[in-house]
């Protein structure tokens, strides 16, 4: 089975350097759950969910009641608060294999990466069940 169509490849990511004002800027406007963070040559060094953002953020944060502590929040390095060294695959593994990834590493998004540790791109649990979502209603239209 062909998985290429399903992992996103328009990179979307941050650096060691980016804020948390950054992660919330992106995971706004790209309406995502998951960044991946790239060093200067591009190689995957870890991942942010919206998840790890929002445990950091404040209830006030974006609201007129916004404090001071609110903004040194958001000008947190993500590498403090990012998962280091994430799971990761490279683009010709298997849907078991990632299946057993997932699953295994209690994760919901799995960076794709190439020999060199360079990001290729992301495919999340959701991708792989919208996949098999759409497998089973071919299947069930006898559309092969």
């Amino acid at each position: 089975m062909n998985l290429t169509k399903y992992i996103s490849t328009k990179l979307v990511y941050l650096t060691l350097d980016s804020t948390l004002r950054d992660a919330k800027t992106l995971f706004d406007r790209h309406n995502i759950h998951h960044l991946i963070v790239l060093d200067e040559e591009e190689k995957l060094v870890g991942i942010l969910t919206d998840r790890d953002l929002y445990k950091q953020l404040g209830p006030t944060i974006g609201s007129a009641k916004q404090t001071r502590e609110d903004e040194r929040i958001l000008a947190k390095k993500i590498h403090l608060v990012m998962t280091r060294n994430p799971v990761s695959c490279l683009p010709n593994t298997s849907l078991g294999e990632m299946a057993v990834l997932f699953h295994d590493n209690h994760i919901s998004a799995l960076p794709i990466v190439n020999a060199d540790h360079k990001a290729l791109g992301i495919i999340t649990w959701r991708d792989i069940l919208k996949m098999l979502a759409i497998r089973y209603q071919e299947k069930q239209l006898g559309i092969s």
